[in-house]
């Protein structure tokens, strides 16, 4: 939109203008927006507790267990890069 509005007034004008957002949704799917936030904030939050998770039991199965990070990554489904990493921030 502001590129649009610096070939019409100018960069400098264009720069400086306060645009506003005025996007007018339907409630069905203003709702459904909505619903979508909740469903990805809860998959994110879960996503950090698996990571948690993980932090914990990827390097205790290599060291304690003796297990190969391929071993865990397949395990955990994780990659094998990030199995290293979380098996070497512990030490």
């Amino acid at each position: 939109m502001r590129e649009a509005l610096a070939l019409a007034v100018g960069d400098t004008a264009a720069e400086k203008a306060d645009l506003v957002d005025n996007v007018q949704l339907p409630a069905s799917l203003r709702s459904r927006i909505t619903g979508y936030r909740r469903v990805r904030a809860a998959e994110q939050k879960t996503r950090n507790e698996a990571l948690d998770v993980a932090r914990i039991l990827a390097p205790a199965l290599v060291r304690n267990l003796g297990l190969s990070v391929r071993d865990v990554w397949e395990l955990l489904g994780l990659s094998h890069q990030r199995v290293h990493q979380l098996a070497r921030q512990r030490r």
